[in-house]
């Protein structure tokens, strides 16, 4: 179920970013990014939840809604879960034996 929900965010996500590519009302992308936001974010509720929850799939879920926070233009938001990750990765990452979390990182800074 979880593998299904956050495929059906990113293709809101995806949707809504086409509709801005095609010039479409501004109102169709946010009712998108919304929809794909609100999947994300209950999606980071569970995982927080989750004791078994890997560092990696934590940044996976905090780097997608920051993304889509800052195509909201909620740029505190965003700044707060980019933080999150570079966090994640500073205390956690003593090598560079998970590279997705680095990633994260790098791309969160």
């Amino acid at each position: 179920e979880k593998e299904n929900q956050e495929c059906l965010a990113r293709i809101l996500s995806k949707k809504g970013n086409a509709q801005v590519l095609m010039g479409h009302c501004s109102s169709h992308a946010k009712h998108d990014y919304n929809a794909s936001l609100q999947i994300w974010e209950d999606l980071l509720e569970k995982e927080r939840l989750n004791k078994n929850v890997t560092n990696s799939r934590l940044c996976r879920v905090l780097y997608n809604i920051g993304v889509l926070y800052t195509k909201q233009e909620n740029f505190e938001a965003a700044e707060r879960l980019f933080r999150e990750i570079i966090t994640i990765y500073e205390e956690h990452c003593r090598d560079d034996d998970d590279l997705e979390i680095w990633d994260f990182a790098a791309r969160a800074n």
